[in-house]
């Protein structure tokens, strides 16, 4: 799951993680642990992911505003299909 992924990262890479963004990591991992305990096959990205590309899509932050052309520019070129995919997704959850 992604608290196995995620402490891969941080034995791989030697960083250090402000401690106000390790309270909200060790919360979401907490978090995942509960959901895999109620249901095994439960997937914290993909629950989480509409929510996410809702952000992308509606949020007036800057940085927010570049991820999402991070997302749907790739090599230079547009990518329409990521962009209605992104869409689809975040009606989904909403």
């Amino acid at each position: 799951g992604l608290t196995r992924e995620f402490n891969k990262l941080l034995f791989k890479y030697p960083i250090r993680v402000p401690e106000r963004f390790s309270l909200v990591i060790r919360a979401l991992l907490t978090q995942e642990n509960i959901c895999l305990t109620l249901d095994p096959s439960f997937n914290f990205l993909e629950a989480a992911f509409p929510y996410v590309a809702r952000r992308l899509l509606t949020d007036p932050d800057p940085n927010l505003r570049l991820r999402l052309l991070k997302v749907v520019i790739v090599r230079g070129k547009f990518e329409w299909a990521r962009l209605r995919e992104l869409v689809t997704i975040a009606e989904a959850g909403a």
